[in-house]
């Protein structure tokens, strides 16, 4: 099996964050937590959406960062599911199957990584050589077969086509990002500690300060626009008690 890195050099933070909101939501709502922000996101209700985008809209990019590929990762699966989808019909992805999909920060940087990617060597040497040269090919087996296919698949064009399926995939489903600097390598456990966090969903204190302080930030917003104190709690979508 293989594993690709591919960079994320452009996001739309607050549509992408729209879109994974509603499992977000399901998946917090049955969290038991001390923390305050999540207490307050499970008592918002319907308000939690917008308040949550203003938050994220004053964030630092590293925190953005940082919140989104922990958010991402709760959807590894589907993402998963929806570019196994695409790549099933693409003629530089019908070759390779998917088996992990995560989102990666690192060196304030983040990754598409996918993993246990499984790829057809026989059938894409089958298909990309023919003639004289593609019978003596078929016959090849093992560590040949896999490196003249790699090559095969690992040109600049394919390499190209494959960063422009990942975007146009993710962006059917409303994960807006651009892609540079795709990287293949044997399949690796290097990240899978980390990617263990696709299961929860845990603030770091750094985040949690930053994100209290966005809050300030939107709520001073909301009163500095002239907003009357009961169209404000109106629009939170009920009263609290202080």
């Amino acid at each position: 099996m293989i594993s690709v890195n591919i960079k994320v050099v452009a996001i739309e933070y607050e549509r992408t964050f729209q879109q994974i909101f509603p499992l977000i939501k399901e998946k917090l709502g049955v969290v038991e937590s001390k923390n305050m922000l999540i207490r307050l996101f499970q008592k918002l209700d319907d308000a939690a959406l917008p308040v949550s985008l203003g938050i994220m809209k004053r964030l630092p990019k590293g925190t953005k960062d940082e919140l989104l590929a922990m958010c991402l990762n709760t959807y590894s699966g589907r993402i998963c599911e929806m570019l196994n989808a695409e790549l099933s019909k693409h003629p530089y992805g019908k070759f390779l199957k998917i088996g992990r999909v995560s989102i990666v920060q690192e060196k304030e940087a983040l990754y598409l990584w996918i993993s246990q990617v499984q790829a057809d060597y026989k059938r894409l040497v089958k298909e990309k050589i023919t003639g004289k040269m593609g019978q003596v090919a078929s016959l090849l087996v093992g560590e040949k077969l896999e490196k003249l296919a790699l090559e095969l698949l690992w040109t600049e064009e394919s390499k190209q086509k494959l960063m422009e399926l990942a975007r146009d995939s993710l962006g059917k489903y409303g994960f807006a990002m651009e892609f540079a600097d795709i990287q293949m390598m044997k399949d690796t456990k290097g990240y899978e500690d980390f990617i263990e966090a696709e299961a929860h969903l845990t603030l770091t204190d750094g985040m949690e300060m930053d994100m209290l302080d966005a809050l300030a930030g939107y709520l001073r917003d909301r009163e500095d626009s002239g907003m009357p104190e009961k169209a404000f709690e109106a629009y939170l979508g009920k009263k609290y008690d202080s």
